[in-house]
């Protein structure tokens, strides 16, 4: 028996390729730095709330999270090169705490470039550019530690977890591929009793996209919705909670206590999956629901309506503490 684990083990030795690094960020870092800028926000009463944020076109357009500026009266925007440059927001969504600011210049500013989140892979380089601490731009590098992790209170659950260093201050910060091209932004931190422990987690680059040019037409992002509200049961499923008077829900005669199980065919694994389906569609569109009722399957047509606040219930035990 002590024979064959020990053949087995060489086998198994030898059959995997070391991976091993490049000698340096450093050309990676110079290439993409000049893009990210470093935000200082001052509220009513005079405190100071320290971010950051990334430059996604020439004329000034800069994204970062929600929870930096909220509430700001004055907002600044610091970059390696330039001069401090004053900034206004452009529009927010709360739902994803993202903010897209227009810094007030007339330079045109490096922009940086988007990837696809989709391909990424748990196990793949990633490099956090953040303000830490509002001590300036620093540079660090991991891995993605795990994709689809769901936040308490936010309505997607695809969010990256990675071990590359965050820290307060560096909320809006890029997540840059080894090719130069941003996959995700710091959103926020795992933080029992207000220690951080390094799980972070970032928005995807495809939800970000898709946010950012939502804010970009109407400065506010507009949401279908399916007019009713749901708990994930680990033995029912889907179930619905509440079903809003007069909604697109109702008027497709869908009840409480009925149980979601497709949508468009895809099946729903939780009340965070139906809310990334749902993003997916129109506002008007017509969507076909299969639902159990008493056990028996039902399938049900519907035309989605604009959100107001629409589709989860779903509390979570752990705490998620934003970076700043």
């Amino acid at each position: 028996m002590k024979k064959f684990w020990i053949a087995f083990f060489l086998i198994f030795s030898f059959s995997v390729k070391a991976f091993v690094p490049g000698e340096s960020f450093a050309p990676l870092i110079d290439a993409v730095s000049p893009s990210v800028v470093c935000i200082r926000a001052l509220n009513a009463e005079g405190r100071e709330k320290d971010g950051t944020g990334f430059v996604v076109s020439e004329d000034g357009l800069i994204l970062s999270n929600d929870h930096v500026v909220k509430d700001a009266e004055q907002i600044e925007i610091f970059s390696q090169k330039k001069q401090p440059m004053k900034a206004y927001v452009v529009g927010r969504d709360t739902k994803t705490d993202v903010a897209l600011l227009k810094a007030m210049t007339e330079a045109p500013l490096p922009a940086v470039e988007f990837a696809t989140s989709e391909g990424v892979r748990v196990g793949d380089w990633v490099l956090a550019l953040g303000n830490p601490y509002g001590l300036g731009i620093s540079a660090s590098v991991g891995i993605i530690s795990a994709k689809g992790r769901e936040l308490q209170d936010a309505p997607l659950d695809d969010f990256f977890q990675t071990d590359a260093a965050v820290h307060r201050g560096s909320s809006g910060g890029p997540l840059f591929n080894l090719d130069g091209r941003v996959i995700g932004m710091s959103t926020a931190i795992l933080s029992p009793k207000g220690e951080e422990i390094g799980l972070n987690f970032a928005l995807p680059s495809d939800s970000l996209i898709w946010v950012l040019e939502s804010l970009k037409k109407d400065g506010v992002v507009k949401r279908p919705k399916l007019g009713l509200q749901v708990i994930f049961d680990q033995k029912e499923g889907l179930y619905v909670s509440d079903v809003e008077k007069d909604g697109p829900a109702a008027r497709a005669g869908i009840k409480q206590g009925d149980i979601l199980l497709t949508l468009e065919g895809q099946s729903l694994s939780g009340a965070k999956s139906l809310g990334n389906l749902i993003r997916r569609l129109s506002i008007g569109q017509q969507v076909t629901l299969t639902l159990l009722r008493d056990g028996t399957q039902i399938t049900v047509s519907l035309e989605l309506a604009e959100d107001i606040d629409s589709v989860l219930k779903n509390p979570s035990s752990r705490e998620i503490t934003h970076e700043n």
